[in-house]
């Protein structure tokens, strides 16, 4: 786990991941592949990103908490991270 918050790290520098409300329009234009869901989300967050996921299939992994989600990209607790970079979204998705 920890492996994999270290690429979303990397992905972060390398402006491959979108977070915030930014999210649900990216998986509605068919730019983000995975979506990496905190443990923790509150149920609207899980309905609203799961509910847009499965509408757009787009694949939803859940993991961690907010606060190490949040660590990894260098930002408070995060809920949601849409990764947009097709490699590094398969990485995460065969660990």
């Amino acid at each position: 786990m920890t492996t994999d918050l270290g690429r979303l790290g990397l992905a972060m520098r390398a402006r491959q991941l979108v977070i915030g409300e930014a999210l649900y329009t990216a998986i509605a234009t068919h730019h983000v592949f995975v979506v990496i869901l905190a443990a923790d989300a509150s149920a609207n967050t899980v309905k609203k990103v799961t509910d847009k996921c499965s509408f757009y299939e787009v694949k939803v992994v859940t993991t961690a908490s907010k606060a190490s989600l949040g660590h990894a990209i260098g930002k408070t607790d995060v809920a949601a991270i849409g990764i947009t970079h097709r490699a590094m979204a398969q990485a995460w998705l065969n660990d």
